[in-house]
This record gives C-alpha cells, structure tokens and sequence, in this order.
C-alpha cells in the first residue's frame, strides 16, 4: 500500500495566483545553519517553486526581507501573507534585478 500525499494545490484561493509560478530564491541571512532550508520547506509547502538556496551577502539580518521582480509585484502580498505565519517580515519591495535568476529573492533573518 502507497500512502497517498495531499497534494497542496498552489493556487491562492482570494486571489487566483498560482504559486507554482513564481520562482523563489531563498537565502540565509541569519547566521543559523539550515534557516534557508527551513525557509524553503515552508514556501515548498505552500506550493511555490524553490529555485534555489543559499547564504546571504551577510548574517546580520533581523527579520524575513523580500524582494520580487517589479513584474512579479502581485505576488509580493501573498509572499509576506504565506511567510507571515511563520515569520516576522522585516522589508519586503518590487525592486529585485530583472538580471537575477529568481522571480523572488527571500532572506530568513534572525
């Protein structure tokens, strides 16, 4: 017998987005080893698409920051709401380079 899974369905019921859209980038800004997995876990959860983890240009930030593309802005409000539960949001803006990778850029702080 294979133990069936509920699969999490990625579409955000009051908005319509569908989170499997957007791309996120999560990084470790807390100095606490794991924090960015930890992070993705949580945005895999809620059915957004994890493209990458790693450690952020410092350890020194307090709470959780987001950055979306200026194209991506209307994920920005779901992002902090699906995060929020779980963390504290410190800054969150549409200002993340069009050159980076990601649709999304999160950093777990302390």
């Amino acid at each position: 017998v294979v133990p069936t899974t509920k699969a999490v369905n990625p579409v955000d019921a009051s908005t319509g987005l569908d989170r499997s859209a957007l791309s996120v980038e999560v990084q470790n800004g807390s100095g606490v080893t794991g924090a960015a997995s930890k992070g993705s876990d949580i945005l895999k959860s809620f059915g957004y698409k994890v493209s990458a983890i790693g450690n952020a240009d410092n350890e020194n930030y307090e709470n959780v920051t987001i950055q979306v593309k200026s194209t991506k802005t209307n994920f920005l409000s779901l992002l902090k709401k699906d995060l929020g539960f779980s963390y504290t949001i410190g800054s969150s803006s549409a200002d993340l380079a069009s050159s980076s990778t990601a649709d999304a850029l999160v950093i777990i702080g302390k």
